[in-house]
């Protein structure tokens, strides 16, 4: 089967039918978890995506970050993937409820039902 991921129109536009960046950031982070992943624990180093520092400060020590390690910096998670760092997410958008095992509440409907 064809493997088809984008399509132009006879008007000459032309859309993408997936999102091959999404592909491309699912590809670097499991390749960069592939055989396990460490968390160290949060780093004053400044990180970015793509960042390829090797040599990063955590809980006052130095260390030399190998493929799999896991940390925080500023709200963010990054994996090294033994060239650079993936971001894998922003931990500042989790809302109160991520951090809970479970919830409850009570709520009473409004109107009627015919």
């Amino acid at each position: 089967m064809a493997d088809i991921s984008k399509i132009t129109l006879p008007t000459g536009s032309t859309y993408n039918l997936k999102d091959q960046q999404a592909r491309n950031d699912i590809a670097a982070i499991q390749g960069a978890i592939s055989g396990g992943v460490t968390f160290m624990g949060e780093t004053t180093t400044a990180l970015t995506d793509g960042s390829t520092a090797t040599s990063i400060v955590v809980n006052s020590a130095t260390i030399t970050a190998v493929k799999g390690y896991l940390v925080v910096y500023n709200s963010k998670e990054f994996v090294f993937d033994g060239t650079k760092w993936v971001e894998l997410g922003d931990l500042s958008l989790i809302g109160d409820l991520g951090w809970k095992d479970s919830a409850s509440a009570t709520y009473t409907p409004a109107g009627t039902v015919s």
